[in-house]
């Protein structure tokens, strides 16, 4: 998950490492001063990942398909976004069947001839 208080995080951490090891002075500021470049990494990285959500949230919107992918619970327009990257132009598909194929959710035939595999893995 994402951090929700770096800050509280940091001095977490900070409390832990003192109380596992005593640590000379310069090893406190160091530590103290690597703990705040990374608590303002992670707000960073939280803004980025905002302003990320926020663009494919955007071009989510001018896709139709869009709104069936969203009716499913737990299906945002960020995961919608990620599956219709990856699915691209419906209309290759013939049918559901030749989607789901794709997807790889059909079971797998090793027939040969006659001949049917009872194996067939998902």
């Amino acid at each position: 998950g994402r951090f929700k208080d770096p800050e509280k995080l940091a001095k977490t951490i900070k409390k832990a490492i003192r109380s596992s090891y005593r640590l000379g002075k310069v090893m406190t500021e160091s530590i103290d001063t690597i703990l705040g470049i990374q608590a303002r990494e992670i707000r960073s990285l939280k803004k980025s990942i905002k302003e990320f959500d926020k663009a494919i949230e955007d071009l989510v919107q001018t896709m139709p398909e869009h709104k069936c992918l969203e009716s499913i619970p737990g299906v945002g327009p960020v995961y919608a976004g990620g599956i219709l990257a990856e699915i691209g132009q419906i209309e290759r598909f013939t049918n559901q069947a030749g989607l789901a194929k794709y997807a790889g959710l059909t079971w797998k035939k090793h027939d040969s001839g006659k001949r049917q595999s009872e194996n067939t893995p998902l």
